[in-house]
């Protein structure tokens, strides 16, 4: 008999694990579905912008064998692409606060881009992660939300550090 598959998303996984703050960054008055259009735009600008090579909304699913269930955790990371030997997994955040002053990546945004590189880890074995936090005028990657493959399958976090680049 085949055994039952418990379903939960990267998203759900992660806020439950770190039990702290909510992956939806928004925080303003305009209406959730303008929010929503303007998350959309700026995926598509920098999935857009991205060299050859890069996909973007790429599904990642990790089937997990636990007694007499199997787990699997689902999830759509922004962007992958390889880059030195390596893929390296984005996941991109819109936000409308002051990114420059964000001296470290929210804690379960880290852990989700993060959860995505060991999930290719299980079968690429070369994954990195990192965040690009972005406004809709913008882009902030935070480069300390980026992880070995060994340690993108570890729950241990580090501080992030910033870099600025030019919005195209």
């Amino acid at each position: 008999m085949e055994k039952p598959i418990v379903r939960i998303s990267v998203r759900n996984l992660v806020e439950f694990i770190l039990r702290s703050g909510d992956l939806d960054s928004r925080s303003g008055g305009l209406p959730d579905a303008e929010l929503m259009l303007a998350g959309t735009r700026v995926h598509r600008k920098i999935q857009g912008s991205r060299p050859a090579g890069y996909e973007a909304e790429v599904p990642l699913v990790c089937d997990t064998v636990f007694e007499d269930m199997t787990i699997r955790v689902e999830g759509r990371a922004d962007g992958l692409y390889r880059e030195n030997e390596a893929f390296v997994v984005e996941e991109i955040k819109g936000v409308l606060r002051d990114v420059d002053a964000m001296e470290n990546a929210v804690p379960v945004h880290e852990a989700q881009a993060k959860c995505y590189a060991a999930m290719l880890y299980r079968t690429e074995k070369l994954p990195e992660a990192f965040l690009s936090y972005v406004t809709e005028d913008r882009l902030k990657l935070t480069a300390g939300a980026s992880a070995s493959a060994e340690a993108a399958a570890s729950t241990s976090s580090g501080n992030a550090t910033t870099a600025d680049t030019e919005d195209t």
